[in-house]
């Protein structure tokens, strides 16, 4: 299994930026993602700060427990995410497409990795570093305050349904 997190992404096939593939990213926009609420200039320069990359099918992007810095929007492919579990074994906890993103919390605490990101078919995604958002806000405040907003519906988002799915399991 070829491993990417940090230290490893230099292993995936480099695309360049996004910039090359911005008509898929701005397609992508109606799908709730970081580029939702942007104008095409807006998201032409974002993609401009993002890198690309391929990586094959059984790829682990991301390693639960390891420090990152980046955000991973994936532009084409599926994966699923997984926690490990006391027993060694691996519980899965969603399977992803087009438009979805992982890793916004990184950009913001150096938080090791909370679960594993395995390829279930080749892939293309693209990363914003934490260095890449620091950028973005010393240099276009307004399009990181749109990306910010659209960050915190999307952890909003998740958290409800997290907060769902234990009151079910309290439940019993």
């Amino acid at each position: 299994m070829l491993v990417l997190d940090g230290r490893f992404l230099a292993q995936a096939e480099a695309l360049g930026d996004g910039r090359g593939f911005l008509a898929q990213i701005e397609a992508l926009m109606g799908h709730d993602s970081i580029f939702s609420r942007i104008s095409h200039e807006e998201a032409e320069y974002l993609a401009g700060m993002m890198q690309c990359y391929r990586a094959p099918t059984g790829t682990l992007l991301i390693k639960e427990g390891d420090a990152s810095g980046f955000l991973l929007l994936l532009i084409e492919g599926r994966m699923e995410i997984c926690k490990h579990r006391q027993d060694g074994s691996r519980a899965l906890l969603a399977q992803i497409g087009p438009g979805c993103t992982l890793g916004e919390m990184s950009l913001f605490n150096a938080a090791p990795r909370s679960a594993d990101c395995i390829t279930l078919e080749p892939v293309t995604f693209a990363t914003l570093t934490r260095g890449g958002m620091e950028l973005l806000l010393r240099q276009d405040p307004v399009l990181a305050n749109k990306i910010l907003t659209q960050i915190i519906l999307i952890l909003s988002e998740r958290l409800g349904a997290a907060a769902n799915v234990l009151v079910e399991t309290l439940r019993g």
